[in-house]
This record gives structure tokens, sequence and C-alpha cells, in this order.
């Protein structure tokens, strides 16, 4: 699931409906799809990173090891909380 996004999800499903000529049945398929893929990539962000409150409390040394360790693509949320913190906290990558 990590290359595949909600949107994609819906999509692919609404793509074999119109294929299909049964919209109506894939296209809640699609949408149920999409909230799961959905959730789980949050819950997975979220086992990555920590809550919120866990950024917090860890040691500048830690939150910049942790950075080091993400690939820094755009949009990884987990690259871009840990750089929010790191430029809350005002330190240097």
């Amino acid at each position: 699931m990590k290359l595949l996004s909600p949107m994609a999800v819906f999509l692919l499903c609404g793509f074999i409906g119109i294929v299909t000529h049964r919209l109506g049945l894939w296209l809640p398929f699609g949408i149920i799809g999409a909230i799961i893929v959905a959730g789980a990539q949050t819950r997975r962000f979220l086992d990555e990173v920590g809550a919120p409150n866990a950024l917090a409390t860890m040691a500048d040394a830690d939150l910049l090891r942790a950075y080091q360790r993400t690939d820094g693509v755009p949009g990884n949320r987990a690259a871009d909380a840990l750089l929010a913190e790191i430029e809350r906290r005002g330190l240097d990558v």
C-alpha cells in the first residue's frame, strides 16, 4: 500500500465499473476501499513517527537522526512531520 493512494483505489474501482458496465456496483467498493487505504496509511504514519507529542519529547540528536533515516521525498508525511519539528526548534539539518 505504500504506492497506492486512496484516490488511485477509487479511480481503479471506477474504471473497472465502467469497463464491466456495473459502475453502480463498483463505485461503493471504490469509496470503501479508499477509506480503508487512507486509514491504513494514517496508522502506518503514526507508527513510523509516533504521536505528535512524541516528537516534542524527542532529544535533538534523536530527531535529527530520525529525519536523516527518511528518504526526504516531498509528500513523505513522516519526513515532513520531523522537518516541521526540526524547524520549530531551530535546528540545522
